[in-house]
């Protein structure tokens, strides 16, 4: 009864307003799928990549142009007078944003004040203390300090591992198994029930031969707020939704890679624990360590206790929350729930803040690594160079998962965005 009264509703629509349900019905008709849809994403994607790399070339261009102006008798003097002096360029401190002579200064940068940097901190500068004989009446206190800070950090990677896994497949199964009937019965309806026009996935789903394809019988769907409120349904706005996600993820894993190149690739390799920290007075009463150096099976423990699990939890959680944002049954609250995942991504900092004292934080911001830049010669532009690659990474992850690897619809037909267009500027019409 209620699918009648619908569709009596729908014909006295369209009785007010003959042109507009006319002018639907001639946009339905026309559109024909190509089957290539990600591969014209592809190429959209290429096109504006290439077009964005020349706006910015010739912008720097014009930037070099309009900077670019004749030396002056001032500048002039001051290069003669560098000169005679016999200082080079490199030397003089108006030349500071230059490059630096690898060893000459030793910079230090801050540890990550996360329960990741906690767990790596304690680990180094109280095994220190304790392998030095110091403060005997904290060694009780120090030794339980090491545990607790990567028992912390081992119950911040269980507990966001659990949040995505319960998100990911306890509340998504349902709506996916929604998602697989409803797309079902959208190919039936659009293709014909026959074997000639439609044929079973090897997982048990219907798709359609898409020469079969009538955009005209999308008017008599029963389900088509249901169909067009799907993300694939969109897949341009949720591209960039699961490419903002891409980015809140792929922090993770650049402050772990970031960490993992300063303390295991270019820390020097100590013979002791006794020689891993230096301290640097910058006050009278506040004393700032610095990591100079790291015993070669402490590397190995912070790999397997630390970093390993860091990058595994970290790719789940990439996975799984794409996973959880394309089975969402509503485009509204995809953006909530890329809001909630960046908050399962932020919790390492706020179980940080929430669990560790004052003076524990304050202790953790005056611990300093060596800098790599110390030991390797920096090549120039290698950090925008990496920032262009991680740009490069997110594009590419969105992509595939988005075109290939996302299993909540397998084979499918990109079939509905096109019905959905028109019947989204046709509603419009209609309202207005």
């Amino acid at each position: 009864k209620s699918t009648a009264a619908k569709r009596g509703r729908m014909g006295r629509d369209d009785d007010h307003h003959p042109s507009t349900s006319k002018t639907l019905l001639a946009s339905l008709a026309t559109i024909k799928l190509q089957g290539n849809r990600p591969w014209q994403v592809l190429k959209e994607l290429v096109a504006a990549t290439c077009l964005l790399s020349l706006l910015m070339l010739v912008g720097s261009k014009s930037v070099l142009c309009i900077m670019e102006a004749p030396r002056t008798r001032t500048n002039l003097t001051a290069s003669n007078k560098l000169l005679s002096s016999g200082t080079s360029p490199r030397q003089d401190p108006e030349h500071d944003d230059m490059e630096a002579v690898p060893g000459s200064v030793q910079t230090f940068e801050d540890i990550h004040v996360d329960v990741y940097g906690a767990a790596i901190s304690s680990l180094i500068r109280d095994t220190n203390v304790l392998s030095k004989g110091e403060r005997l009446q904290q060694r009780s206190f120090r030794s339980f300090r090491v545990v607790a800070s990567l028992g912390l950090c081992w119950f911040h990677m269980a507990i966001q591992g659990y949040i995505l896994y319960t998100a990911s497949h306890i509340l998504s199964d349902v709506v996916i198994d929604e998602f697989r009937k409803n797309y079902d019965s959208y190919e039936l309806h659009m293709y014909g029930d026959g074997d000639k026009t439609t044929f079973l996935t090897k997982e048990g789903g219907t798709r359609g031969h898409l020469m079969y394809f009538n955009g005209t019988r999308f008017t008599s769907l029963d389900n088509q707020k249901e169909i067009c409120q799907m993300p694939l349904a969109n897949d341009r706005f949720f591209f960039v939704v699961i490419f903002v996600w891409t980015m809140t993820g792929l922090v993770e894993l650049r402050k772990c890679f970031q960490s993992f190149y300063a303390l295991i690739c270019t820390m020097p390799s100590v013979p002791s624990i006794q020689q891993s920290i230096e301290l640097i007075e910058q006050q009278a009463n506040d004393a700032v360590v610095v990591i100079v150096g790291v015993p070669v099976h402490f590397k190995a423990i912070m790999c397997m206790t630390v970093f390993l699990p860091r990058v595994c939890v970290s790719c789940a959680a990439l996975w799984l929350g794409s996973k959880w944002l394309i089975a969402t049954n509503n485009l509204g609250d995809v953006l909530l729930n890329a809001v909630a995942l960046e908050f399962v991504i932020l919790l390492n900092e706020v179980s940080l803040v929430a669990l560790i004292p004052t003076h524990g934080l304050a202790r953790l911001a005056r611990t300093k690594v060596l800098a790599p830049s110390n030991h390797y010669l920096k090549i120039p532009g290698a950090g925008f160079v990496a920032s262009l690659l991680w740009i490069a990474i997110t594009l590419a992850w969105s992509y595939a998962f988005i075109y290939h690897l996302q299993n909540v619809l397998p084979r499918y037909n990109w079939d509905i965005r096109d019905v959905c267009m028109a019947w989204s500027e046709w509603l419009e019409d209609f309202v207005h």
